[in-house]
């Protein structure tokens, strides 16, 4: 009986150490599991000013990682360990480090929000509650700021142009749209300008950006303005205010800066200027004699 006892002993001893094997197995694949989950990336978040940074994001909105795409990014992110945290309080990080450095400031108020992923639902919801959030980050300040959003339709050909440019996709594709809204525009000149002069441009006129929701209004405080602007065209072209008709005016970037394009007629007589918006040098001027006015 003794031998008998201590073999069922010895059975029971080696299935409970099976056991303790299957549970621990089962553990570590559910942790593995566990691991794989929150390291896979749901959507990514860029924020474009002039710093960009992309934001990699898990399903429970977690961030995984957090790359700068350039100089200013990496200024931005410093020393700041934002892996593991939620991605509002990560963009709240971001958004006050841009702050603190200038990058947003009363002369150039616009940020960019763009989230890609393949859930379009959720992308929409997040891109509507960042923007939401940032807004109210910038508006309880000494001024106002302006913020463009937008989901992202993934493409070859965006996501080539960011690659070569070395800016985000989200930006990749406003300026895609800026140069659909104007064939005189080329990628190559937009790709190095803040999203500030992006907005400018995009939004001047009678133009506007698809797909892109904006709340607030870009910053015209680095330029002399439209109503300098204008005095400078009429002193120039010698007449009077009262006297003009079918006004335009328009900002827009050519010639390397940023100008102000304005166009009126007067007397029978067509003029056409283009301002450097900074200076306020006439960098160009036509007049077209055309008829005997209105």
């Amino acid at each position: 009986m003794g031998r008998k006892k201590r073999t069922v002993q010895k059975r029971y001893l080696r299935r409970r150490k099976w056991a303790a094997v299957l549970v621990a197995l089962v553990l570590l694949g559910g942790g593995g599991i566990f691991y794989q989950q929150a390291h896979a990336v749901a959507s990514v978040v860029s924020l474009d000013v002039n710093p960009s940074i992309e934001i990699g994001v898990n399903r429970g909105e977690k961030v995984v990682y957090v790359t700068p795409k350039n100089e200013d990014g990496k200024k931005v992110i410093g020393g700041m360990k934002l892996e593991g945290s939620d991605i509002r309080v990560a963009v709240n990080a971001l958004i006050g480090s841009m702050l603190r450095e200038g990058y947003i400031s009363e002369m150039a108020n616009s940020i960019l929000i763009s989230v890609n992923g393949d859930d379009a639902e959720k992308n929409a919801a997040m891109q509507s509650a960042l923007s939401a959030e940032v807004t109210d980050m910038l508006n309880t300040g000494s001024f106002q700021g302006a913020v463009l959003s937008q989901t992202i339709t993934s493409d070859p050909e965006t996501k080539r142009l960011a690659e070569e440019y070395g800016i985000t996709e989200g930006k990749a594709q406003l300026i895609r749209q800026i140069t659909e809204n104007n064939a005189a525009h080329t990628f190559e000149e937009l790709a190095g300008l803040s999203v500030n002069e992006l907005n400018l441009i995009g939004e001047s006129g009678t133009k506007s950006i698809a797909n892109v929701t904006s709340a607030g209004t870009a910053s015209e405080r680095a330029y002399i303005g439209e109503a300098e602007a204008k005095r400078i065209a009429l002193a120039h072209a010698g007449v009077n205010e009262g006297d003009i008709y079918d006004y335009e005016f328009e900002m827009d970037y050519e010639h390397g800066t940023m100008i102000y394009e304005l166009e009126f007629d007067c007397a029978g007589s067509e003029y056409e200027y283009d301002i450097n918006a900074k200076t306020g040098e006439i960098i160009k001027f036509e007049a077209d004699r055309r008829g005997s006015g209105p």
